[in-house]
């Protein structure tokens, strides 16, 4: 009877244990697939200046396919995990600081068809809209310092 009691209180020590530990959840991470790919002829930035103030100087749109093309093959498929909504709107409050940038891919300057929505933070992480809403809901799993310098030099992100 000793044993048993014994037994009952490891199984039940290890069920509270492993309860305990579970807080910590892992996030599943998927890969972006960002839609439309060969649609868009328009990729525009937009950042803000010292005073988190966005205007014509902290904005450039690109228009080479090429350099689209090249963009959307270093971010797409990238893997990504779906973080609490909390955690996703304190990061968007940084695109009020300068360093930090907004990207949409569109099929048009006007932006009114087929849109995709990027943030990158000076950190290397990135955001990404959902794929079939209009919705900003991922987070880059890891973050990409390297890829976010590079984009910057290669695309002359100066503001």
């Amino acid at each position: 009877m000793k044993t048993a009691r014994i037994l009952f209180l490891f199984i039940i020590s290890t069920v509270l244990i492993s309860g305990c530990a579970s807080g910590e959840k892992k996030l599943a991470s998927t890969s972006i697939d960002i839609p439309n790919v060969d649609k868009y002829t328009v990729l525009y930035i937009q950042g803000v200046d010292a005073n988190g103030v966005s205007s014509e100087a902290t904005s450039k749109y690109i228009t080479e396919g090429k350099e689209i093309k090249s963009f959307i093959d270093k971010v797409n498929n990238m893997d990504v995990v779906k973080p609490p909504q909390k955690e996703m709107t304190e990061k968007v409050k940084e695109l009020n600081n300068q360093g930090n940038y907004t990207f949409v891919l569109s099929d048009s300057k006007k932006m009114d068809n087929k849109v995709y929505y990027m943030n990158f933070f000076k950190d290397g992480s990135i955001q990404f809209q959902s794929t079939d809403k209009k919705e900003i809901i991922y987070l880059s799993k890891e973050k990409h310092p390297e890829l976010f310098k590079e984009l910057k030099s290669t695309l002359n992100i100066n503001f």
